[in-house]
């Protein structure tokens, strides 16, 4: 499957990266890249698969990261087979939490 590989991402409601529900492709994902992008404030990142109607968690979310905590500009890297999901079943979804007064950003990349 190919993966929409850049997502800008801001505001602090969920974020389906990869929609699930649509095939029966495995979506393969070896690296992810989250780096927060915000000029003055850190952010709190939960990335998880799920099967969720959008804007909200389920019974079935399953957490890759869940409360990491990056500084301004600090990134992460996620490197793992295990990063492939059926998705014709899951959905890949990111929520940022902002820490101050202003909504969180951060970029995602899918490799």
């Amino acid at each position: 499957m190919s993966l929409p590989a850049y997502h800008n991402v801001s505001d602090e409601a969920p974020v389906v990266l990869i929609r699930g529900g649509d095939n029966d492709i495995v979506a393969t994902s070896n690296n992810i890249v989250i780096t927060n992008t915000h000029a003055s404030n850190s952010v709190i990142i939960d990335l998880y698969v799920g099967i969720i109607a959008e804007g909200s968690t389920g019974a079935e979310s399953y957490y890759i990261i869940k409360n990491k905590f990056l500084h301004i500009g600090e990134s992460i890297n996620l490197e793992n087979k295990a990063l492939s999901f059926p998705t014709n079943i899951y959905s890949l979804i990111i929520k940022l939490t902002g820490i101050g007064t202003t909504s969180p950003t951060a970029d995602v990349l899918l490799n």
